[in-house]
């Protein structure tokens, strides 16, 4: 009996460590935020501003925060955060606004992640690439 005990533990043992694997590798595994109606906003015209921004993305619902990146000139980035109360907006704005014109650009919008999984991701995705 104790080997069929250690057999059923290591099992479990491998299953737990094929399921870190797999989360390791930024799959499945959706890691809770109180930023859930955050999004990436990429393609962003370098003469917009917050308020360019807001009145853009406001149709949609209650705007929280907008974040537009700069470098440390002060110039625009062309990408920034918008963040919704809902995430049911944002996935509306998503929806609507992704791939259309603002102020004269394509923007594309996408569920922004936190800046660790996007870090590990990054890494995971250079780390394939490499032979």
């Amino acid at each position: 009996m104790t080997a069929m005990a250690k057999t059923k533990k290591m099992q479990l043992s491998n299953s737990q460590k094929k399921k870190q694997k797999h989360n390791r590798a930024g799959k499945k595994e959706f890691k809770p935020s109180s930023r859930r109606g955050r999004l990436i906003v990429r393609n962003l015209p370098y003469k917009c501003t917050e308020n360019d921004v807001h009145k853009h993305f406001k149709a949609f619902g209650n705007i929280k925060d907008i974040q537009l990146l700069r470098r440390p000139d002060k110039k625009l980035v062309g990408c920034g955060f918008v963040e919704f109360t809902s995430r049911l907006n944002a996935d509306k704005a998503v929806e609507q606004l992704n791939g259309k014109q603002f102020l004269g650009r394509p923007i594309y919008i996408e569920r922004a992640v936190a800046q660790d999984r996007y870090n590990e991701s990054s890494k995971q995705n250079s780390q394939d690439s490499c032979y």
